[in-house]
């Protein structure tokens, strides 16, 4: 990295804030085309705008799951930036999965990824992450109170804890994005499976 690299210069934040601005408005089913039109840029503009939710859901993930070895499933992994927070702490039983095939292909240059599987089916996430693995959903809070994938993932998410599919470990929601007196949320909600 040069040191051109580490310079931020004011235009290219005001750009950074507009694409944010822009991902806030967009519909459910516009999502995945949004974040592949953004993924070249995606890690750059975090870095502009201070954006910590990875370190946030590391530190979750290492209060929650203890276990290294431990199977996980980062849904919304988007680039990967959660995932190299998680590989930093020593977690390397890690698939992303994500809806956008350009921020996957970003992510898996990155290598810390078991697998990258595209897709938002929360049946599948069930069925690939297995019994003892770890399900962490993280997505924009007006997203988690949505359909998604044609099921409404926040009350299917509860159907699912109460039916003992699986165990709700910890739901954190955290700043994602701030414009004056304006905030959008994320949520982080991890699961075991039963």
């Amino acid at each position: 990295m040069t040191e051109k690299d580490n310079e931020v210069d004011i235009e290219s934040v005001k750009r950074a804030g507009s694409t944010i601005r822009r991902l806030l408005d967009i519909k459910q089913d516009e999502v995945e085309f949004a974040y592949d039109d953004i993924a070249d840029s995606y890690d750059q503009i975090a870095k502009w705008l201070s954006y910590e939710l990875q370190a946030t859901t590391a530190k979750v993930i290492l209060q929650t799951i203890p276990n290294m070895d431990a199977r996980i499933l980062d849904v919304g992994c988007g680039t990967g930036l959660a995932g190299e927070a998680m590989y930093a702490n020593g977690y390397r039983n890690v698939y992303g999965l994500d809806i956008s095939a350009k921020c996957l292909a970003i992510a898996s240059k990155k290598e810390v990824y078991c697998r990258h599987l595209k897709g938002d089916s929360l049946p599948e996430m069930i069925r690939l992450t297995k019994s003892g693995g770890h399900i962490i959903i993280t997505v924009r809070e007006n997203i988690f109170e949505q359909e998604i994938g044609g099921m409404d993932l926040k009350s299917t998410l509860v159907e699912s804890v109460n039916s003992g599919v699986i165990a709700k470990k910890c739901h954190k929601k955290t700043l994602f994005y701030k414009e004056k007196n304006e905030e959008v949320l994320v949520s982080i909600f991890m699961s075991e499976l039963v």
